[in-house]
């Protein structure tokens, strides 16, 4: 069973809500190193947590920046799409796919 990592005409566009926002929060600062990892209060080193947050200004470094709600949205999108493949492996090859198409498109070559 084929995956689509990206939304297009061919999949329909369809994303399921599967990720709650806290799932995609642990998956955001997962494997990364300590400067990540989130404290009591649910901040990383630098002061801020994995989710949006409206009403500040952030103007940093991106491990010190709170995400953007779109930046939020289009990660739980991938993270969907992800967990809706047969396996990490499908989803590895279409991710690779998905990005030779996007590089032969941007670099005008045929696709294969």
């Amino acid at each position: 069973m084929a995956c689509a990592l990206y939304q297009s005409s061919a999949n329909g566009g369809l994303l399921h809500t599967l990720a709650a926002d806290a799932d995609l929060a642990r998956w955001l600062v997962s494997g990364g190193d300590e400067r990540l990892r989130l404290n009591a209060l649910g901040r990383n080193r630098y002061g801020v947590g994995p989710t949006p947050k409206t009403g500040g200004l952030s103007f940093s470094s991106s491990t010190a920046s709170t995400i953007s709600a779109g930046a939020f949205e289009a990660a739980r999108a991938r993270l969907e799409a992800i967990l809706g493949c047969a396996s990490p492996r499908a989803a590895y090859h279409a991710g690779a796919a998905a990005i030779r198409a996007r590089l032969a498109a941007l670099c005008a070559l045929p696709p294969s």
